[in-house]
């Protein structure tokens, strides 16, 4: 994916915020950060080593923009008339998964660098995120 290819993707993902006053300064921010984006793509390789932080760093950020890319689409097509759902409405397994996120990222926030050294082994890492966050998911589904 070029430059252009992810402008054009963040320029549709945020139309529809366009009326808000914020708008225009998040839409410089995500060209900003689409740029950036690509200069990093260049820098270095598939087999390149990156630090643990690094590593993490860049995990929350995709993790950020994706949350807020779901956010958008659902505003997307709830002004089209695609979801009847009200906001407050949310199906129970939505509320499940927003929970699991939360108590993730929670846990992660409480020190960005405990979790990598008690496993720096990034993939061991990542894999224990997905088994923190089903976890979550299970108990969640056992107790409501």
């Amino acid at each position: 994916m070029d430059l252009n290819e992810l402008r054009k993707l963040v320029n549709e993902a945020c139309g529809v915020a366009d009326s808000h006053s914020g708008a225009k300064m998040a839409r410089t921010d995500l060209v900003t950060i689409a740029k950036d984006a690509q200069e990093l793509v260049n820098m270095f390789g598939d087999d390149s080593e990156l630090p643990d932080w690094v590593e993490s760093k860049l995990t929350k950020a995709a993790d950020y923009l994706n949350s807020v890319k779901k956010y958008i689409g659902g505003e997307i097509v709830r002004q089209q008339g695609g979801l009847m759902e009200d906001k407050t409405q949310n199906s129970k397994q939505q509320i499940i998964e927003e929970i699991a996120r939360a108590g993730l990222e929670a846990m992660m926030n409480a020190n960005d660098f405990a979790l990598e050294k008690l496993i720096p082994n990034t993939k061991q890492r990542a894999a224990f995120t997905n088994d923190v966050k089903s976890a979550i998911k299970k108990i969640l589904m056992k107790y409501s």
